[in-house]
């Protein structure tokens, strides 16, 4: 089967230059997974029940928590790619809700992915070498943002790009707490003390006590 598909891809390579639908790409971005804790990605290749399948990605981020992203590339052919990439940022202000540069991400360590083909869904999200992934700090998370990714083989220069991916993203939910504090001061024995225990006292805290242990 695997010499089939090599014979595939030389054709497709050498047809390129006279048909332009035969111009595929060997490597590129399957999807992309922006995730807090728990997300959706291809939903459809784990679940069963329909009614449990979502969007990828369709867990809303929430602003100011910092988010993992992971981005899955693959290769149409057995013949693997080292990859490396980087994510545009930008982001909308509330005053005027355009989009406007903020930082570009590297991939964390080790910086790059081998591809693969055809990947199993299981091996593929259990393990984290799987995929390229970067970190968008808390402070950037906010918002309307908007992802622009590009990667390139490893080891050649960044403009030679193999394949790029624009996701949007809102970062406009807040999650807060609200605690409600009843203050008590002791004045007793000392329970812990031995035989004959001494009295202590015991202030009540303080809301700025509460604060600091929320």
């Amino acid at each position: 089967m695997n010499s089939n598909i090599n014979k595939l891809a030389y054709i497709l390579l050498h047809m390129s230059d006279r048909y332009p639908w035969a111009k595929l790409k060997s490597v590129y971005i399957d999807g992309i997974e922006v995730t807090q804790s728990i997300q959706c990605y291809k939903s459809g290749r784990q679940l069963t029940d329909r009614r449990d399948r979502k969007k990828d990605s369709s867990i809303k981020i929430i602003a100011n928590k910092p988010a993992w992203i992971r981005l899955y590339i693959h290769n149409r052919f057995p013949s693997p790619q080292t990859i490396t990439g980087e994510i545009r940022i930008d982001r909308s202000r509330p005053s005027d809700y355009i989009l406007h540069y903020v930082t570009t991400l590297s991939p964390q360590p080790p910086g790059k992915i081998i591809t693969q083909f055809h990947p199993t869904y299981a091996s593929e999200r259990s393990n984290l070498l799987s995929s390229l992934n970067f970190i968008i700090p808390q402070h950037i998370v906010s918002n309307d943002l908007r992802l622009y990714v590009k990667i390139w083989i490893n080891d050649t220069p960044s403009t030679d790009i193999v394949d790029t991916y624009t996701i949007n993203l809102d970062a406009n939910l807040l999650q807060t707490l609200r605690l409600r504090g009843i203050m008590i001061s002791y004045n007793r024995l000392d329970p812990t003390a031995d035989s004959p225990p001494p009295i202590i006292n015991l202030p009540a805290p303080t809301v700025t006590d509460l604060h600091n242990g929320a």
